[in-house]
């Protein structure tokens, strides 16, 4: 299996077995190789079929002997595009051809710069590899909100509470950093987690592998 991050999605290559039933912040969408078929199944329904997406914080777990999975940041306009054109409350089967290449799905919607602001601020935290400090009393200082309106404000421009936001994107980081070598307890700290415990959990939670199995199967690739 071979992970890489792009922009505002994460890519997955191979087979993905054997997990157990998750779900995330990431609108996700399957591509099984032609001669296979991908199997999806949430609470209520199981889907099969070699094109399949799932609405953000659906439960589901999936069977894919051989393809491409995305991970699309649910805020993005790439996000808004598949939901306009695939509608679903839950997850769906793509009939036709639905590409690989999100490049024309959609330019950036205008979105509040206090909102910007705080994007800004912690990719900024990403880039010096330390999500320690990233908390809300932080974010309120730069926006000089009450945290309240801050909430409001956040949940209207993303579409999505700022916790589970910080959740996704705080997992996000720490398994790009296990990936690049760190351990899991060192990647746990740099990321803001109490422990490796705790971010062990919020992982399988999230992706439905232990961080220490997800390491050992996917080979990251540098963009």
């Amino acid at each position: 299996m071979k992970v890489w991050r792009q922009d505002k999605t994460i890519w997955i290559a191979g087979a993905i077995m054997d997990n157990q039933p998750h779900k995330h912040h990431a609108i996700q969408v399957i591509w099984a190789d032609p001669s296979t078929d991908a199997i999806l199944e949430t609470s209520t329904e199981e889907f099969v079929g070699n094109c399949l997406l799932v609405e953000s914080w659906v439960e589901h777990r999936l069977e894919l002997e051989s393809g491409l999975i995305c991970l699309i940041n649910a805020e993005s306009d790439i996000a808004n595009a598949l939901r306009s054109r695939y509608p679903t409350k839950s997850a769906r089967k793509i009939e036709g051809h639905l590409s690989t290449d999100f490049s024309l799905m959609g330019r950036e919607s205008p979105i509040d710069e206090r909102i910007i602001n705080i994007l800004s601020w912690l990719d900024q935290k990403e880039e010096e590899r330390d999500w320690s400090e990233v908390e809300i009393e932080q974010a309120l200082e730069r926006v000089h909100l009450s945290k309240s309106r801050f909430l409001h404000l956040f949940s209207e421009e993303i579409g999505t509470p700022w916790r589970s936001y910080i959740l996704w994107r705080r997992a996000i980081f720490a398994m790009e950093l296990v990936l690049s070598g760190l351990s899991l307890t060192d990647a746990s700290h740099a990321s803001g987690y109490s422990d490796s415990a705790h971010f062990s959990r919020q992982f399988k939670d999230l992706f439905g592998y232990p961080p220490s199995l997800f390491s050992k199967v996917v080979e990251p690739i540098r963009e």
